[in-house]
């Protein structure tokens, strides 16, 4: 089904990058106020936390070995730190 292949990051030390480069920009400019800008940013990462595990479980289960040592070397979203 899948190709076995190397598991690489195109950013060293994260895995997931597009999910916080793609969300704050677009939610900020689209409203307008504090509040709502607050709120559109909670949303979204909220809903890209729940892709994010989803994901996650998809690629254990298709790379059981490769990717669980993959998730020890690299952080989920911010390079380092988180």
């Amino acid at each position: 089904m899948w190709p076995s292949r190397k598991v690489t990051s195109s950013l060293k030390g994260g895995r997931i990058p597009s999910f916080v480069i793609l969300s704050i920009p677009e939610c900020t400019s689209i409203l307008a106020g504090a509040l709502a800008q607050i709120v559109a940013v909670v949303l979204v990462f909220v809903s890209f936390w729940i892709k994010m595990k989803q994901e996650e479980a998809l690629l254990v289960t298709h790379f059981p070995n490769e990717y669980p040592a993959y998730q020890k070397r690299t952080k989920r979203i911010i390079p380092f730190v988180f």
